[in-house]
């Protein structure tokens, strides 16, 4: 062993072989995979090979962790020892910038059962969990959930400026809580994020994707900057859920600044219980006049046919504060196309909580309800649509114009032939 050793040491990347993987598809492979880790040195997978994990990893520690599964699987078995809160992969030092983080050409299968009888308890569990890193990395990775864990994540990142290129993630997670991708910025001034070429199958409560900042240091101003582009959105839950997206700041000791630009992306509840498209949250002080959150989606397109009716809407920005300014939280939509069924409306605010601004550029927005529910609360702020170049289709008579800031758009009904524009 001591032989073998030495020659890894040597090379230029080990093998989970060098150190006694079976990689026989039976047997524990998490020993080996340890040891790989020891090793400091990439780590790569044989082609076809299927590895599994039965035993607990280390934590990964050094200045970079690679691992190319060049086409490889790799199991997490059912009897996996899940601590209450966990994390499989997990790397997180103390800054440096020749941090690395990379995982390529892999197939993850996850086979963790329920954890909790009780499915409303967490258990926060994350494949990978990345923190105060330079960059981090992901390609060609699948990652699918085959057991209904109580609430597991594929990726949890706390502090890298991080990439996902032509990844798949299909989860199945039963808890009331759990997001697919958490990416935050916990550490750093600015933080960037990109997905491209992204497909997330996502049939549980959370989102499926947030993007936030959190005060995990001493800072007082965070941004953080996303890119997605050609990413697929696919939801068929059965549970109540708060959207898609979530852009969110979870410190009320920062000033948070996030922008997330969508290209090319799709979004699709075609049954189960509705997912709205996108939710701003804050628990910071909407007062606070440099708070900025913002998302635009340029020729996105967006279908919800839930199998359910909803009074949820798709957009929830809920802010209590009434000193909130519209331009501090900003949606916008250029040339997408919308069509939504089974719910009351493309913009719901049962709560009368909703405010920022919601703009539609050169869209195409169809709804067998009504366009737009605006319920009063004066403890709310305000709340600003504006639209423009656009056509609107509804079945309702009229259109309320409180908040409404219409250009060039047009307005049809399904049910008459000239809709009225009301003021209330």
């Amino acid at each position: 062993m001591q032989i073998i050793v030495l020659i890894a040491l040597l090379a230029s990347f080990v093998t989970p072989e060098q150190f006694g993987a079976p990689a026989d598809g039976a047997g524990d492979d998490a020993p080996a995979f340890n040891a790989c880790i020891r090793s400091g040195l990439p780590v790569s997978l044989k082609k076809d090979k299927t590895y599994i994990l039965r035993s607990r990893l280390e934590r990964i520690s050094g200045n970079s962790f690679v691992l190319d599964g060049n086409g490889a699987t790799l199991v997490i078995d059912s009897s996996y020892p899940v601590l209450a809160s966990d994390c499989l992969f997990a790397f997180e030092n103390d800054y440096d910038s020749r941090d690395v983080f990379k995982v390529k050409n892999l197939y993850i299968k996850s086979y963790l059962g329920p954890k909790f009888k009780d499915a409303s308890r967490r258990g926060d569990t994350y494949v990978f969990y990345v923190g105060n890193c330079a960059k981090a990395e992901f390609r060609n990775v699948d990652f699918e959930d085959f057991g209904r864990y109580n609430n597991l994540s594929f990726i949890v990142n706390a502090g890298a400026n991080m990439s996902l290129r032509d990844c798949r993630i299909v989860s199945h997670s039963r808890s009331a809580q759990g997001g697919a991708l958490w990416l935050m910025n916990k550490y750093r001034e600015q933080l960037r994020l990109s997905l491209r070429n992204v497909d997330i199958d996502y049939d549980t409560h959370d989102e499926c994707l947030c993007v936030a900042v959190d005060a995990a240091s001493e800072l007082s101003d965070m941004k953080l900057r996303a890119k997605i582009s050609s990413c697929n959105f696919r939801s068929a839950t059965s549970v109540d859920n708060p959207g898609f997206v979530i852009l969110y700041c979870h410190s009320d000791r920062i000033v948070p600044d996030i922008e997330a630009v969508f290209r090319h992306c799709s979004f699709v509840t075609e049954k189960g219980l509705p997912k709205r498209i996108l939710a701003f949250q804050s628990t910071r002080s909407p007062a606070v006049p440099d708070n900025h959150i913002a998302a635009s989606f340029n020729r996105c397109s967006f279908v919800n046919k839930p199998a359910v009716y909803s009074d949820t809407g798709l957009f929830w920005m809920p802010h209590k504060t009434p000193q909130t300014r519209p331009e501090q939280y900003l949606m916008r939509f250029v040339k997408s196309s919308i069509e939504v069924s089974n719910v009351c409306s493309v913009i719901g605010d049962k709560d009368g909580e909703t405010c920022g601004t919601l703009e539609f550029r050169a869209c195409d927005v169809r709804t067998d309800g009504e366009l737009f529910v605006r319920h009063y609360n004066p403890g709310a702020g305000k709340l600003l649509i504006r639209t423009q170049g656009s056509t609107m289709h509804c079945s309702a008579e009229y259109v309320t114009t409180e908040s409404l800031e219409a250009t060039r758009t047009s307005f049809l009904s399904n049910s008459v032939s000239e809709m009225k524009m009301i003021k209330k």
